[in-house]
C-alpha cells in the first residue's frame, strides 16, 4: 500500500467512525487530490488541539492534544489491517472508534472549560458525556451493518459498482452464487471499469452459466488480451484459465480449449476444467474418457456451478451409445430443478422422438422453443416430426420459421421441400 493510500484510508476510516451508515464501507481508489485532502484532515485536528493547549493551558487541553494525535495514528494503523481479505474498511470501526470518540470527548471537555463561563457547572464532564452519548448512538444505529461483512460489501458495491475488492469479496464463494445478482453486479462492474480483469472474467463466467458460449468466447478473449493473469482466482472461485478452457470447448474451438488445458493437471478438481476437458474429448471422438471426466465433474464435492453442464454431457454421451434409459432420469432431474432448461427438454424430446413417442416428443421440442426461441435443432426436428406424422400445416409452419430464422442453413431448402412449404 502506498503512502497516499495509507493516509487516505486512515482519514476515510476517521470519517466512518463519525458516520458509518452514511458513507460507503469501502472507499474508492485514492487520487493525489484526495490524498492531500486526507493528510490535511488528519493534521488539522492535531493542529487545532495544540492551539487549544497553548490557549487554555489546562489538563483537558493537554489530554486532548495527546489523545487526538494517538487517534490519528490509530486510524492509520487500523486502516493498514483492513485491506484486501480483511476488509472492507468499515470492519475497522470497532478498533478505531474508541480512540476517535474519546479524543472528541476530551476536546469537548477542553473547549467547554475554556469558552463556557463559570455559570455552567460540571461543564467539562457534561460536554464529554454528551459527545460519548452521540458516539454510542452512532454505534447502535450502524451496528447491524458493521456486524455483517456481506452487507458492508453490498453497500460498498452499490456505492461504487467498479469496486473490484467489493466484487471479489462478495463473489469469492461459488457455492453461494446467485446467478441473477451475479450477472447484475457484473454488468455494473464493467460499466464502471470496462477493462478490469475481475469484471471481464466474471462476465465470461456469468455468460457461460447463462448458456451463451458465443458471447462468452468473445468476453474471455478480451480478458486474455488485457493480459489478465491466467491462473489467479479472480471471481467466484474461478480463474481466467478455467473460463477460457470452458468457453472455447463450448464453442467447439477444440484446439484453443486444449491449449488452455495444457497448463493443467488431469487430476484437477475444478469442475469447469473437467467439463472443458470432457467436451474436448467428446469432440475428438473419445467418448469413454469424456464420460469418465463428465461423471467426475457431476460427482465433485467442490462447489459445482457447472454441474448442470456435466449432467447434460453425460446424458448426451449415454444417448450416443443408445443408453437412453440411463440418460432419461438425468435429464428429468435437470428439468425438475429447472423447468426452463431448454437443453434438457430438447434431449428428452429427442429420446421420445427416437422411441416413436410422438406426443411427448412434440411437446418436448415445443417446450425447448418456448424457453429458447433460437433453439435451431428443436425447430428443425419439430418440422420433421410433424411432417412424418402427416401434420402438414404444422410441419410447413415450422419449416418456414426455420428458413426465416436461419436463411444460411443448407437444411432450410430441403425442409421446405420435404413439407411442401416452398
Amino acid at each position: 500500500m502506498s503512502l497516499l493510500d495509507l493516509v487516505y484510508r486512515g482519514a476515510y476510516l476517521g470519517a466512518l467512525t463519525l458516520a458509518p451508515a452514511l458513507l460507503a464501507p469501502e472507499p474508492r481508489a485514492a487520487s493525489a487530490m484526495l490524498g492531500a485532502a486526507s493528510l490535511a484532515a488528519l493534521a488539522l485536528p492535531i493542529g487545532a488541539t495544540l492551539w487549544l493547549r497553548r490557549a487554555a493551558q489546562t489538563l483537558e487541553a493537554t489530554a486532548a492534544a495527546v489523545l487526538t494525535s494517538i487517534a490519528a495514528v490509530a486510524l492509520v494503523v487500523v486502516a493498514t489491517r483492513y485491506e484486501g481479505a480483511e476488509g472492507p474498511l468499515l470492519r475497522g470501526y470497532y478498533a478505531a472508534a474508541p480512540f476517535v470518540w474519546i479524543a472528541l470527548a476530551t476536546i469537548a471537555a477542553a473547549l467547554a472549560g475554556h469558552f463556557l463561563g463559570s455559570s455552567f457547572k460540571n461543564k467539562r464532564v457534561g460536554a464529554a458525556v454528551v459527545v460519548l452519548a452521540i458516539g454510542i448512538f452512532v454505534f447502535r444505529s450502524a451496528h447491524e451493518l458493521i456486524a455483517s461483512p456481506k452487507a458492508m460489501w453490498e453497500a460498498a458495491l452499490a456505492s461504487a459498482p467498479g469496486n473490484e475488492q467489493a466484487f471479489s469479496s462478495l463473489y469469492r464463494n461459488p457455492a453461494k452464487l446467485d446467478r441473477a445478482t451475479y450477472a447484475r453486479d457484473t454488468a455494473a462492474c464493467l460499466a464502471a471499469n470496462p477493462n478490469a480483469c475481475i469484471c471481464l472474467v466474471a462476465r465470461t463466467d456469468s455468460t457461460l452459466l447463462r448458456g451463451d458460449a458465443k458471447a462468452a468466447s468473445l468476453d474471455v478473449l478480451h480478458a486474455r488480451d488485457e493480459h489478465c493473469p491466467l491462473d489467479e482466482t479472480i471471481s467466484a472461485g474461478v480463474s481466467l484459465r478455467e473460463v477460457l478452457a470452458l468457453a472455447m470447448a463450448k464453442s467447439a474451438r477444440l484446439d484453443e480449449a486444449e491449449q488452455a488445458l495444457s497448463g493443467t493437471d488431469e487430476s484437477t478438481k475444478s469442475t469447469r476444467l473437467l467439463v472443458a476437458r470432457a467436451m474436448v474429448r467428446q469432440g475428438r471422438g473419445d467418448a469413454g474418457p469424456a464420460e469418465e471426466l463428465a461423471r467426475r465433474a457431476m460427482a465433485s464435492e467442490e462447489p459445482n456451478p457447472v454441474g448442470r453442464d456435466a449432467t447434460l454431457l453425460v446424458a448426451s454421451l449415454l444417448m450416443g451409445r443408445a443408453a437412453n434409459a440411463e440418460a432419461r432420469p438425468l435429464l428429468e432431474g435437470l428439468l425438475k430443478s429447472n423447468p426452463h432448461d431448454a437443453d434438457a427438454a430438447y434431449d428428452l424430446a429427442l429420446i421420445d422422438d427416437l422411441a416413436g413417442n410422438y406426443n411427448p416428443a412434440r411437446e418436448g421440442y415445443l417446450r425447448a422453443l418456448r424457453d429458447n426461441p433460437e433453439y435451431r435443432s428443436a425447430r428443425y426436428n419439430l418440422a420433421v416430426l410433424t411432417a412424418r406424422q402427416g401434420i402438414v400445416q404444422e410441419a410447413r409452419h415450422h419449416a418456414r420459421k426455420f428458413a426465416e430464422a436461419w436463411p444460411d442453413d443448407p437444411r432450410g431448402p430441403e425442409l421446405l421441400k420435404l413439407t411442401g412449404a416452398n
